[in-house]
């Protein structure tokens, strides 16, 4: 059952991938819909597996079809403002980020390192992608900083959060730390 959520979550993944074609607004918004709602069922089919097995890679499998969830429903929304609530963005981020961290602390407990290692790694995307939610729909910065920085902190080569995390230290004038950041920023990406 486990290959046929991880060919699950393969199949999603580069669904979203095609979605991103040159395509007009329209055909972007009718795949990205159609996506929504595949993901959507999946996500139910899923749900009902963890009645009858609690296993953290199913969890981490679910984890990352969420965060596609969640990245489709905020392409739809920047495609047609009237389509989803923000809320409706942020609570799915919130729950990627909850089933993750529990597939981390049992990978952590297994002492799985190439699992911990890309664990980490997807939380630090879906950290990055919380940061730019509060930053795009002018949210708390303070959340925002937090945001940026557990990115960081879970995967210090995330260029895009090393990026955004000097832009918002300059925008507050706290120049020493953006050149903390920055000079972090040069050294994985000259």
């Amino acid at each position: 059952m486990l290959h046929y959520w991880e060919m699950c979550d393969d199949f999603i993944a580069l669904m979203y991938l095609l979605s991103q074609n040159n395509n007009t607004v329209e055909e972007k918004k009718n795949k990205l819909t159609a996506l929504k709602k595949q993901i959507e069922d999946n996500i139910t089919k899923l749900l009902n597996h963890f009645k009858k097995y609690d296993d953290y890679r199913l969890k981490d499998i679910y984890a990352k079809i969420k965060f596609v969830l969640a990245k489709v429903i905020k392409e739809i929304y920047i495609e047609d403002n009237n389509a989803f609530n923000k809320v409706e963005i942020f609570k799915c981020l919130e729950d990627t980020l909850k089933f993750e961290k529990d597939a981390l602390n049992r990978m952590k407990e297994l002492k799985n390192e190439d699992m911990i290692k890309k664990a980490r790694e997807l939380l630090s995307d879906i950290w990055y992608n919380i940061g730019d939610y509060y930053e795009k729909f002018d949210i708390k910065l303070d959340f925002c900083e937090k945001a940026y920085v557990e990115s960081v902190n879970n995967n210090q080569s995330n260029i895009p959060a090393l990026y955004s995390l000097s832009n918002l230290y300059m925008k507050k004038a706290n120049y020493n730390e953006a050149q903390r950041y920055i000079d972090m920023l040069l050294n994985e990406d000259e």
